[in-house]
């Protein structure tokens, strides 16, 4: 199976690209964001540990008194506000969760539904070094004016500085763009995004049926997974190098 890891930062369309990827070229697409949601639904660990770490005044009751979940926007302003040691703290608390069910949900596509390529749509690529575990890393890029006006597009509840700090807890873009085998430039038009999507998945994604079946082959599969883990990692270290 080829993993391909899509990132790129907050409104930058990886969202967009990720539903091209789904929906014209009927690609599946795990979504960490909707595994994120779902490792901290009221009840799980993690759940319980973001309320101990942050506050218990974050959750949220129904009429009865019952935890439907907790406030997703307050919990965001005391990580986003420039609180380096709340983010980490919240990170160590949701993405062991996240990847636990994003491995379930790999091998569910792999060896039950014999995909040949499933989609890894991760904000966090990088920052979290899953990009080891993927054939091929895309990120989706814009100019950073732009990434700015598109998220206050689409939160009109965040002001200007609010939006800035979401954008600084990630990577900049293009350091992630020196990271990543393919880049996809999103300043242009819709048109010209899905031609560009189009052209990637032609040529980078296309492989024989007789080779999807060999990767389906448990010991065939991990040991080329593991062979690709080693050269991305070794890859990342001279990339890493070259940008110092």
């Amino acid at each position: 199976m080829l993993i391909v890891g899509l990132t790129g930062g907050i409104a930058t369309g990886k969202s967009t690209v990720s539903n091209l990827l789904q929906q014209q070229h009927h690609l599946p697409v795990i979504d960490a964001d909707i595994l994120a949601r779902k490792a901290v639904e009221p009840g799980t660990r993690a759940f319980n540990r973001i309320l101990s770490t942050f506050g218990h005044d974050l959750a949220l009751h129904d009429e009865n008194g019952n935890v439907t979940g907790f406030d997703r926007a307050e919990l965001g302003k005391r990580v986003f506000s420039g609180d380096e040691a709340a983010r980490r703290k919240l990170n160590a608390i949701v993405h062991p969760a996240v990847r636990w069910l994003m491995v379930k949900s790999v091998l569910w596509e792999w060896l039950i539904n014999g995909r040949s390529v499933v989609v890894l749509d991760i904000p966090l690529l990088f920052e979290s070094g899953l990009d080891r575990f993927c054939g091929i890393t895309v990120v989706v890029a814009t100019e950073p004016e732009l990434q700015l006006q598109r998220l206050l597009q689409r939160d009109s509840r965040l002001s200007r500085e609010d939006a800035q700090g979401r954008i600084a807890s990630q990577w900049d873009v293009n350091d992630k763009k020196k990271l990543a085998d393919v880049v996809i430039e999103n300043d242009s038009s819709k048109e010209a995004l899905e031609k560009n999507v189009g052209e990637m998945v032609s040529q980078y994604f296309s492989r024989s049926r007789l080779w999807t079946w060999i990767l389906r082959i448990p010991p065939v599969g991990l040991a080329f997974a593991f062979v690709v883990f080693i050269q991305r990692s070794f890859s990342r270290r001279i990339r890493e190098k070259k940008s110092q």
